[in-house]
């Protein structure tokens, strides 16, 4: 039976170097004198989260002079070391190029650095590859592409791509010719891991997976449907709440 059950592709860009120097999502007083202290030292990274905090007013005043200013720094910082193939600072300076933060907006060098980070074994970079190329931000949609850095990133224990992963092989058994076989074990292979980990998109649509029973590949599961509602439920989900109560409710 043909559905596509999922939608839009939940990976929120989480690997972005927005937090990637390891700073909390709203920093303190104390997380900002030391950001700052580090970014005035001439620490690229720091002067990247810096400038991303000032462009979004995250723990300090929104200003767009000091982001521009602290993300030029950074990029001047990263230019060198990503030409001498250092992955990090081509992931970073690549995030950089695809959406002109500190930089003239160069999609083309973008994706050419984070490719080249992503080869070298970057896990932000396939992460973050194989989520443009799902959703198409900033690229042509390509879900081969897609799959390719999710396949890398997923055995390595990222619950974003797993789930990407999980997404792609849906999409593949949906998109079958009317009469072929559909097998969706692979897609609730990497859907599980992911749920696993507490992604709650991944736990919805397992739990539907195992609900509906529509899938080939995977039984129908009403414990398992259940057991999937419950955690999703628990991180507030509203409409995993009523498959649960309805679920329970018939039990």
């Amino acid at each position: 039976m043909k559905r596509i059950a999922i939608g839009i592709l939940a990976v929120a860009l989480a690997v972005l170097p927005s937090l990637a120097y390891g700073e909390t999502a709203f920093p303190g007083n104390a997380e900002i004198a030391e950001l700052k202290t580090d970014a005035l030292a001439g620490n690229h990274e720091a002067q990247y989260q810096l400038g991303l905090n000032y462009e979004k007013g995250r723990g300090v005043p929104r200003d767009h002079q000091e982001a521009e200013r602290w993300l030029r720094l950074a990029a001047d910082g990263f230019k060198p070391l990503a030409a001498k193939g250092d992955a990090r600072a081509q992931w970073f300076l690549g995030t950089q190029l695809m959406g002109g933060n500190g930089v003239v907006k160069d999609v083309d060098e973008g994706l050419r650095l984070l490719k080249l980070s992503a080869r070298q074994g970057n896990l932000n970079a396939q992460v973050y590859l194989g989520t443009i190329y799902y959703n198409g931000m900033g690229v042509t949609q390509d879900f081969k592409e897609a799959e390719t850095w999710f396949r890398l990133a997923a055995p390595r224990g990222n619950a974003a791509a797993q789930f990407g992963l999980a997404e792609v092989c849906v999409l593949r058994e949906s998109t079958k010719p009317e009469g072929t076989p559909e097998n969706y074990s692979e897609a609730v292979k990497w859907y599980t891991l992911s749920a696993e980990q507490g992604n709650l998109s991944a736990q919805k649509n397992l739990a539907g997976f195992y609900e509906a029973g529509l899938f080939g590949g995977v039984p129908k599961n009403i414990e398992e449907a259940i057991k999937w509602y419950k955690r999703a439920a628990a991180q507030g989900d509203a409409e995993a709440k009523l498959h649960l109560d309805k679920l329970n409710s018939g039990k």
